[in-house]
């Protein structure tokens, strides 16, 4: 297969994509217009040429530093910035891609809330973050675009989980809930919509989880073996969850989509701490 297939074939599959996985967590794709791209609607904050029209952007922790990268070829990444050491999780706040606010979860600046310069990678703290019922820390951050509220997880892995607020403004955790049934989520996210998911890597199972209660349901086996180094992320304009990680017994990071289960291609990173897509809920996908 010539890499022009290749190219047009992942893009065909990311469209197919779009259409099957719009309503699967509660939003529908807008009407948007066809035509060459000139008419969409691109993230800011990154320098990427054409055709890049998507992008996200990662903490690369093997390589200890900062990426950007395409969601239709995961192959191609440009790097940002240093990752000084760190293990950020991360999210953007609603439309506002020129940086991502986050908690280093295991590295250097551990327990630190911060804001990440996605164009070059500098890291301003803003706090400390400290996980009160879960001695293990953290292993999710997402934050709820239909409300601006920043959430978080932190896990014991086998013995409890427990979901906590975040002040974007100083760092402050304030804890909502157990989350009583799920013993070992690793990364959470929150749809266009503004519902929860947790992954728990003990079960490799995608479950939902109520933002005030805790309770949870499973939603789908995500049919592979996840390890601990990933993150989940919803494409805001289309309501499609990627996971952006590393399966396993593999040891290289890979872009999936899941619920259905679809292998996007092998992204160009090593451990991934967290990743965060740079799209707008009101945006078009790409033609």
């Amino acid at each position: 297969m010539t890499t022009k297939r290749l190219a047009d074939t992942l893009v065909l599959s990311a469209c197919v994509l779009a259409v099957s996985t719009a309503s699967a967590f509660g939003r529908v794709a807008p009407d948007c217009p066809s035509g060459d791209g000139s008419d969409l609607v691109y993230a800011n904050g990154f320098e990427l040429p054409p055709p890049f029209a998507f992008t996200a952007f990662a903490s690369d922790v093997s390589n200890d530093r900062f990426i950007a990268f395409d969601l239709l070829d995961p192959s191609i990444v440009v790097p940002v910035g240093p990752g000084s050491g760190t293990g950020f999780l991360m999210d953007f706040v609603g439309d506002d891609f020129s940086k991502v606010y986050g908690i280093d979860s295991f590295g250097t600046m551990i327990n630190t809330f911060a804001s990440i310069d996605t164009t070059t990678g500098a890291i301003t703290p803003i706090g400390v973050s400290l996980a009160s019922a879960d001695a293990s820390g953290w292993t999710g951050f997402k934050v709820d675009r239909t409300t601006g509220i920043a959430y978080a997880v932190a896990t014991t892995c086998g013995s409890s989980s427990h979901l906590y607020t975040i002040d974007i403004d100083t760092g402050a955790a304030t804890l909502v809930t157990e989350i009583p049934d799920l013993p070992c989520v690793y990364r959470i996210a929150i749809s266009p919509a503004g519902d929860m998911v947790g992954l728990d890597i003990a079960a490799d199972t995608l479950y939902s989880i109520d933002k005030t209660t805790g309770a949870s349901a499973p939603i789908t086996s995500i049919g592979f073996d996840s390890s601990p180094y990933l993150d989940l992320d919803f494409d805001d304009s289309n309501g499609i969850l990627y996971y952006a990680g590393v399966i396993t017994g593999t040891g290289s990071a890979q872009l999936r989509t899941i619920d259905p289960n679809a292998l996007i291609g092998p992204l160009s990173a090593g451990l991934i701490a967290g990743f965060a897509i740079a799209t707008s809920a009101g945006a078009c996908p790409p033609h």
